[in-house]
């Protein structure tokens, strides 16, 4: 007996064809990054690294002396790090200086480093008074909204000195660009290295390997679909990998592409982005689904479709606090549309073909994971995309 076309005998073939050309390049990506990436060790008390979480804060504008005379500047606040400026109920722009201080025995005759897991929207680095880096915007007009990836800055020897060292790091946070500091490790450039490189690995380069994947496999399906135009999984399959490659990389790279977004709703525009993009790509997940099992649900992906297509370009123009008080609704949505979809795939599992649906099971597990990781990144390191 042939295969139906878009029944599941056939759209098993389809996904056994895919798999066989896109599974060797996804698996030479994960296994490469994972190979390159080095081990952090962790922190033990012998760690010549110093891990510095108290600080002394003060807001002030371009050009006054609030970094460099305390007594001429407001009084100076105590804070822990990593401190986020919007948990504070602080306007969510401006200037602010972080002040940090460490003791040496000796100047250290090792090269050393400061290490910052992040440091946004945009930074200035001194040490004992003089710059040692700064962000390449942070003098710019106006910052555009990007990602925070960690920095590690070299320390130049002459400025170390025994007893008693201070590090002023000053931020420049953007009307509607989220603010804050991480805690700042100083210690042996050796030591920091694989910090520095372990932490972007996971933040950033692993996260873009797997979704640059997802759009080499985009870009495949729609090639198949150009061949054989009558197989509807292969669209539907090629538009929820485009998804949630945009959706990863905006997580892990730059976001400027949202300006107009964020001119609009502010802060907010990073959640209303996340969770339109997760309602649409929940609901190309059902469609996938349910285009390989044989099952149509059509007025149900066709609405979920027009709702996440066509809500942001209602709901954005009417503000922040409209769009913070739809976004329970969407993740509402987009959790009933994953849990059908997941519903779906597991009445598939007692059936043969088992490997198919293993990878289809697998492909689903991957996306829900990355958005759970999304959000996480949103929300616990910088209250916005980046990580």
């Amino acid at each position: 007996m042939l295969p139906t076309p878009g029944g599941p005998l056939c759209a098993a073939k389809l996904a056994e064809r895919a798999a066989r050309w896109c599974a060797p390049f996804v698996l030479a990506v994960v296994v490469g990054c994972v190979v390159s990436v080095p081990e952090r060790a962790p922190d033990s008390p012998a760690d010549p690294v110093l891990h510095l979480d108290r600080a002394r804060f003060v807001t002030g504008t371009p050009g006054d002396s609030a970094g460099d005379d305390p007594a001429a500047s407001p009084p100076w606040q105590a804070r822990a790090l990593p401190d986020l400026w919007r948990s504070h109920g602080e306007g969510d722009f401006g200037y602010g200086w972080y002040r940090l201080e460490f003791a040496l025995d000796a100047v250290p005759k090792a090269a050393w480093g400061i290490y910052l897991e992040f440091a946004h929207s945009s930074f200035e680095v001194r040490l004992n008074g003089s710059p040692i880096a700064a962000a390449a915007d942070f003098d710019a007009v106006t910052l555009a909204p990007q990602s925070s990836q960690p920095q590690l800055l070299a320390v130049p020897a002459m400025l170390l000195r025994p007893g008693t060292n201070r590090i002023d790091v000053t931020l420049r946070v953007e009307s509607n660009l989220p603010g804050g500091l991480s805690a700042v490790e100083v210690g042996p450039r050796q030591e920091l290295d694989g910090r520095y490189l372990a932490d972007r690995f996971w933040r950033a380069d692993l996260p873009r390997a797997l979704h640059f994947t997802l759009l080499v496999a985009a870009a495949f399906m729609g090639l198949l679909w150009l061949r054989r135009p009558k197989e509807t999984l292969y669209p539907w399959f090629a538009a929820l990998c485009s998804v949630w490659a945009l959706r990863g990389f905006y997580v892990a790279s730059d976001g400027s592409w949202l300006q107009l977004l964020h001119r609009l709703v502010g802060n907010a525009a990073n959640d209303l982005f996340l969770a339109e993009s997760l309602l649409v790509g929940c609901t190309l997940l059902l469609v996938v689904v349910n285009r390989f099992a044989g099952r149509r649900q059509r007025d149900l992906e066709y609405a979920a479709l027009v709702l996440g297509l066509l809500a942001t370009l209602v709901v954005a123009p009417l503000g922040r606090l409209v769009s913070e008080l739809v976004l329970p609704a969407w993740y509402a949505a987009a959790v009933v549309l994953a849990t059908l979809a997941a519903r779906t795939i597991a009445s598939m599992a007692s059936r043969p073909p088992y490997w198919a649906h293993a990878l289809i099971a697998a492909g689903a597990a991957f996306m829900l994971a990355s958005s759970a990781y999304a959000k996480i990144a949103a929300c616990s390191m910088q209250d916005s995309p980046a990580a």
